[in-house]
């Protein structure tokens, strides 16, 4: 049968990986922890009393990002009809540190949020003293 609706993406992989790719940190999970990793300057933008992260040049124009990602970043996966009932228990057995949803147990994921934590922080402040 089918699994529970919010657990499905309503998206196929490659339009996902798009997002990864081609897009700015604040659609990407993976790219706002690889970003952060590489110590690429956070910015935040606030859009409809949304808070939006990227990185700036780094994504707009410079393309380190991306740079880095088209050279280093390797992606694999396996068809299964149900994925959503694979991706825990994945998460859970695999080597997955920059999978931070569910994954508690990797030693480097409570570094890796410590890291995001403070890369938002800075931004935030920095635009608070911008913005008055």
């Amino acid at each position: 049968g089918a699994g529970p609706c919010s657990l499905r993406s309503k998206r196929f992989l490659r339009d996902r990986l798009r997002n990864h790719v081609g897009q700015d940190a604040s659609r990407s999970t993976l790219r706002l922890s690889l970003g952060c990793l590489l110590k690429l300057k956070v910015e935040v933008v606030r859009i409809s009393n949304h808070e939006h992260c990227h990185f700036g040049l780094g994504e707009r124009e410079e393309l380190i990002l991306s740079d880095w990602m088209e050279k280093y970043a390797c992606v694999s996966w396996v068809e299964h009809n149900e994925p959503w009932l694979w991706e825990s228990h994945l998460i859970q057995t695999l080597t997955a540190p920059l999978n931070i949803k569910g994954n508690d147990r990797h030693p480097f994921v409570a570094k890796l949020k410590e890291i995001r934590a403070s890369a938002f922080a800075s931004a935030r402040s920095e635009w608070n003293r911008c913005k008055s």
